[in-house]
Formats: C-alpha cells, sequence, structure tokens
C-alpha cells in the first residue's frame, strides 16, 4: 500500500498567545509576527507541515475601536474579536506572502471537534489546506462563541487541533 505524500510529512502546531505578540502597551508588534512568520517558513522548506493556532483577534480590534463600546465584557469581546481578526489575518497574509506562501483562516468552537460531522469537516479542511501547501491560521471563532461553547483558550485548541 502507497502512503501519501503529505501524510508521511512530520506536522507541528504553533500557538502563539496574545502576551507573545503584544508590547506593554497591549498593541500588535509586527516584527515578532514577522519572525514567527519567518520560522514558519523554515519548518515548511524542511517539509514540516505546520498549523498556527493564534490569539491577537480581540487586542486588535481593541485596537481599531478603542473602548467606546458595550460595558458587557462578554459582547465587548466578541465585537473586539469580530474586528480584529479580519486585521490578524491581514497582518498573517502579507507577511506569509513576503515568503511566497499562502495562508487560511480556519475558526473554530469546541463543537467544531466533537464527534461527527463537523469534526470530519474540520479534519477535512486542515487536511486539504495541508495538502496544498496552505498554513491554516485557527483561533477560536470569539464572534460567535457562547460559553458553554467556548476553549478554556488556545491552548485547549491547539492540542485539539494537534490531535
Amino acid at each position: 500500500m502507497e502512503i501519501r505524500e503529505e501524510v508521511r510529512k512530520k506536522r507541528v502546531v504553533i500557538k502563539v498567545g496574545t502576551n507573545v505578540m503584544t508590547n506593554k502597551d497591549n498593541r500588535i508588534v509586527g516584527p515578532i509576527l514577522k519572525e514567527l512568520v519567518r520560522q514558519i517558513a523554515a519548518l515548511y522548506e524542511e517539509d514540516i507541515l505546520t498549523v498556527l493556532v493564534s490569539s491577537g483577534s480581540a487586542i486588535a480590534g481593541k485596537e481599531i475601536l478603542g473602548d467606546c463600546i458595550p460595558k458587557d465584557s462578554s459582547t465587548r469581546r466578541q465585537i473586539f474579536s469580530a474586528v480584529g481578526q479580519p486585521r490578524m489575518m491581514r497582518h498573517y497574509y502579507s507577511i506569509f506572502h513576503d515568503y511566497g506562501m499562502r495562508c487560511a483562516q480556519v475558526l473554530a468552537t469546541k463543537r467544531d471537534f466533537s464527534p461527527g460531522k463537523h469534526r470530519e469537516n474540520m479534519i477535512n479542511c486542515y487536511e486539504g489546506l495541508l495538502a496544498e501547501g496552505i498554513i491554516p491560521i485557527a483561533n477560536e471563532d470569539d464572534a460567535v462563541s457562547l460559553s458553554m461553547s467556548m476553549f478554556t483558550d488556545n491552548d485547549e485548541l491547539a492540542s485539539l487541533v494537534a490531535e
């Protein structure tokens, strides 16, 4: 039986939290993202398939909106994340493009990893992206996650992606 090439390649999940990518003023630090992508590009050159689990959407949204939105912390988090996620992806897209690489956004909730069709779809998505040489960038879908379907943090998401 022949094993497909992409199945034999080594895989790694890299999780980067908000504390790694922000400065003391809670602002996204571009050079840190660039160094992260440089390291992922080096892994790619060694035929190591990489999934990036990245935080930062809420901070990126707060950079844009400031503090002038709802006082309810749950709604505020959803709004910051909804506004900030595209900004984070623009950062990543631009930096990966500089290395001649492609990336894709994969937003997940806990439900996506429950046994059944959602899990199967999630696995197929990651497998398809990796087979095409596209770096999946995963984050919790904070804009729609309710407390019962939220991950504890992106460490939990990273461990589920790694399974």
